[in-house]
């Protein structure tokens, strides 16, 4: 049941009644157990729960969407230029013992062709895993992201960094940590094809900083365009799977995700990650 304090404050109680006897006097003894914040803790369980069983759900939905996407480029765009590569080997094979001079331009098609499935595979490579953020660390890998993000959409996208070394010492990363430059370069993914996709904005600045004491990494993405509505509470609404698993990422590693959007005003997204302050090289 609940009751109501004088400081009108609601509280949530539980009443346990037990007869006691006294003195040949038999009475009823009233205990009351505040179980407010049980109660609370119970909610919040079950939220954590149910958002848990979303995720679980979100991830296979989107390893198989990834399974299929792979499958598809490589069908589409690998495998019918490793087709077209062979034909025109096997064209060339045929023509250099009796038609050498028509083998020239079969073997410049086909070394065009080799090129482009080179082009493809390494794409296709660096969608799964960018190989610059495991040679050089977080801060190139950003500046390939950005710049790419830039050409592909054609938004402005800005990049600033401040307290981070872009590589340490004996070409060793910026950061030991590799569970944390994926995280936030994966929130920075994530966030820009958010951007893309939903915005509507024209410029986007991108910020990582970071800071020996406490030792924490921040990383904010912030756009000017029409602020689409995206909030914390929305991770938890359905087709939201982007956001929870940005924050499931996040929370993984003790940080915290931060999103404010405002309609006219953009949206601003700020991760927080706690890192050992000799995994930093602070400016």
């Amino acid at each position: 049941m609940k009751i109501r304090r004088a400081n009108g404050a609601v509280r949530l109680v539980q009443a346990t009644a037990a007869p006691v006897t006294i003195a040949g006097q038999t009475s009823i003894v009233v205990i009351l157990h505040d179980v407010t914040e049980l109660q609370q803790a119970q909610h919040a369980l079950k939220r954590s729960h149910a958002d848990l069983q979303r995720l679980v759900a979100a991830q296979d939905s989107v390893q198989d969407n990834e399974r299929k996407r792979i499958a598809r480029e490589l069908h589409d765009d690998l495998q019918q230029t490793l087709a077209g590569l062979k034909m025109y080997l096997v064209a060339i094979g045929e023509h250099l013992a009796q038609a050498p001079a028509r083998a020239a331009p079969l073997l410049a098609e086909a070394i065009r062709l080799t090129s482009a499935a080179i082009d493809s595979t390494r794409r296709i490579v660096s969608d799964l895993r960018p190989q610059v953020l495991d040679d050089l660390g977080l801060v190139p890998a950003l500046e390939v992201l950005t710049g790419q993000f830039s050409q592909r959409t054609g938004i402005a996208c800005y990049l600033e960094v401040q307290g981070v070394e872009v590589q340490g010492e004996a070409g060793q990363p910026e950061l030991e940590s590799p569970a944390v430059a994926s995280c936030l370069y994966r929130v920075a993914q994530e966030a820009l094809t958010n951007v893309a996709k939903h915005a509507q904005a024209s410029t986007v600045q991108v910020r990582l900083t970071s800071s020996a004491a406490p030792g924490r990494l921040v990383l904010s993405i912030r756009d000017n365009g029409s602020g689409s509505g995206i909030s914390a509470s929305d991770r938890r609404k359905p087709g939201s799977f982007g956001l929870l698993g940005m924050h499931e990422r996040v929370r993984a590693l003790g940080g915290v995700l931060h999103i404010d959007s405002q309609p006219g005003s953009g949206t601003t997204l700020e991760v927080s990650i706690p890192v050992a302050a000799t995994a930093l090289r602070v400016n």
